[in-house]
């Protein structure tokens, strides 16, 4: 028969099993409220995700324009500049940025132009007038609004540090954007000084999704 002694000492042995039991299973019950909670907030993050792309197209056989040998004009003439014509190969380049949204979100994106002259025969960029408009109406982009117009090398730096940012805009929802770009020679062109030269300045247009 066993003791009082042993009775006691079962009893407490039991009561720390007890203990175990109870400590083991709010453990248990911890975990899974954890692992239910991040899996909640996983599935929340993954429900928000945003994304999209930007798409350039032009239909020009190169994505750019240069002008040789052309005229000095004024900025009244230069923003009518007919796409061919008396000394006219190309007048303006025409091109659109199409953005495809998918999720709740915005996407920025920036034209920007990149000087491409020939370095033997270069016009210089600050006698470039630069022109940017819709392409559909030919009313003018912001910026190109002004009585008077930027120069290719008063435009400020692209994000990337590769060229002269020419628009800068944004989607909030998939669509296109169609532009016109018309570059001449600026009237004040020391036209008199450079007699007898041949002059080219091309510019190549690129589109990049931004920050």
């Amino acid at each position: 028969m066993r003791s009082e002694k042993d009775r006691e000492a079962e009893s407490r042995k039991r009561l720390v099993l007890s203990i175990l039991a109870v400590l083991v299973l709010v453990l248990l019950v911890i975990g899974v409220t954890y692992g239910v909670y991040t899996y909640t907030d996983e599935g929340v993050q993954e429900n928000v995700i945003r994304t999209g792309n930007i798409m350039f197209e032009h239909q020009e056989e190169s994505n750019g324009i240069e002008i040789t040998d052309a005229l000095p004009i004024s900025d009244s003439e230069g923003k009518v500049i007919p796409a061919t014509g008396r000394n006219i190969t190309q007048g303006y380049f025409d091109f659109s940025v199409t953005a495809t949204l998918a999720g709740q979100t915005d996407i920025n994106y920036e034209i920007y132009g990149v000087d491409t002259s020939p370095s033997d025969s270069k016009l210089k960029p600050e006698y470039v007038k630069v022109y940017l408009t819709n392409a559909e109406d030919e009313t003018a982009i912001e910026g190109y609004d002004k009585s008077s117009l930027p120069t290719f090398s008063s435009l400020p730096e692209s994000s990337d540090k590769s060229g002269k940012k020419l628009y800068a805009g944004s989607f909030s929802e998939s669509g296109t954007r169609k532009y016109r770009l018309r570059i001449w020679v600026s009237d004040n062109y020391p036209i008199f000084e450079k007699k007898g030269n041949r002059e080219t300045f091309s510019m190549r247009v690129n589109v990049t999704a931004t920050a």
